[in-house]
């Protein structure tokens, strides 16, 4: 079978999804995830010109864990969960970032494994937690995300921020109350200011393509 690796991505996922048909790539990419393993047509597909690096040995395989992990935010079967929450603490951070998006698309129950990467090293691990936790997280989430308001990067910042407005939409709670749950507890009620919505993007980037 030829693969069309000099196609982009999403056409690239169009010829696999006429290959394995839709829950057949869905699992395939979870296995990848999970294994890192996985058939070299299928690592074409997913990965492009840059499938060739995984495949003879000269890219580390995680790069193929990350690319089957970012083919579950489009396709999706029910048995893909364990391997995606699992992805949340894999040592590299491109699969733990595509994981956490994962999450965050697939609305998956597990929001004290993403508030884990609250403080992960990487920037764009902690944007992806956010959001996730937007989706899916409860209202100590929000406590654990207010770090997250003064982070070093600001589109960490502007993640947060979005992502504890959504939270308190979701709880029908205002902003400020979540914020100050905590100091309440221990304060008598003292509030703090209200973290202000603004109009971030709904999607952190996705550094888990074609390059390096």
């Amino acid at each position: 079978m030829r693969v069309p690796v000099e196609l982009g991505y999403v056409d690239r996922l169009r010829f696999a999804v006429r290959e394995y048909g839709e829950s057949g790539l869905a699992a395939r990419s979870a296995h990848l995830l999970h294994t890192g393993e996985g058939e070299s047509a299928l690592i074409e597909f997913l990965g492009g010109k840059a499938a060739h690096g995984v495949i003879d040995g000269s890219w580390p395989r995680y790069w193929a864990q990350a690319w089957g992990a970012r083919v579950l935010e489009t396709y999706w079967v029910a048995a893909a969960a364990n391997a995606v929450i699992a992805g949340l603490r894999h040592p590299e951070w491109r699969v733990r970032m595509a994981c956490a998006r994962v999450c965050a698309v697939q609305q998956l129950d597990c929001s004290d494994d993403l508030a884990a990467l609250v403080t992960d090293q990487s920037w764009r691990v902690r944007d992806a937690a956010a959001w996730a936790l937007g989706r899916v997280g409860s209202a100590e989430h929000a406590l654990g995300m207010r770090p997250l308001l003064d982070d070093p990067e600001e589109k960490v910042r502007a993640r947060a921020q979005a992502a504890i407005a959504e939270l308190a939409s979701r709880l029908d709670r205002p902003t400020a109350e979540l914020l100050a749950t905590q100091t309440a507890t221990k304060r008598s009620g003292i509030a703090t200011d209200d973290a202000a919505t603004d109009d971030a993007a709904t999607e952190p980037s996705a550094a888990v393509g074609d390059d390096r």
